[in-house]
């Protein structure tokens, strides 16, 4: 969700979720789907959450909240991503070995400074975790000077992003996964690269 002017609302549609007592900031809300942010003020470990619709309150749920949890953002199996000057990667435009290229997704941890919830981030936010950070293209690691930045997307909720130079040599199609600690981002994503240069 990218910034209109305001904090993001924790009512929507009638529709409050409550993690930890805390109520989150609502991003989409529909008859069979509630997207939200789990505040930034919780630490890791158990917690309950439950829906409260119209004050008509669901049965309360534990779940195990963990300091990173990284997801790529993707469409039909592509990775969402931008070249530097802002236009999207696809198989009609794709990365180049050594471009820098900024990849989306969530659950990167905590940043410094922290996030308000509810409040869309201003600027830049890099993420605490970063010496944990790990990006691999086909199952090989990118040396860490590669990751020239990994936090915060400034104007938008809830969306981190990595701006990382790829190696001058790899495959077409590479494989993407990014891993903080012991928790890695979905497999069998694939970024579109191209041989030549750009």
């Amino acid at each position: 969700m990218s910034d209109t002017g305001g904090g993001l609302p924790t009512i929507l549609s009638g529709v409050r979720v409550v993690v930890g007592g805390i109520f989150a900031p609502l991003l989409y809300v529909s008859p069979t789907q509630v997207n939200f942010i789990v505040p930034a003020s919780l630490v890791a470990g158990q917690t309950n959450i439950y829906l409260l619709r119209d004050f008509i309150i669901t049965p309360t749920s534990q779940i195990m909240l963990l300091d990173a949890a990284p997801a790529l953002f993707v469409d039909n199996s592509i990775i969402a991503a931008q070249h530097a000057d802002g236009s999207l990667i696809s198989p009609n435009a794709p990365a180049h070995p050594g471009e820098v290229i900024v990849v989306y997704g969530t659950g990167l941890g905590r940043t410094d400074p922290s996030q308000v919830d509810g409040s869309v981030a201003r600027s830049a936010a890099p993420i605490i975790l970063l010496d944990q950070l790990q990006v691999f293209l086909d199952g090989q690691a990118v040396p860490v000077e590669n990751i020239l930045y990994a936090g915060i997307t400034p104007g938008f909720a809830g969306l981190y992003q990595i701006n990382l130079r790829l190696p001058d040599h790899l495959g077409a199609t590479p494989e993407l996964r990014i891993a903080l600690g012991d928790q890695m981002s979905q497999g069998a994503l694939r970024l579109q690269v191209g041989t030549a240069g750009p």
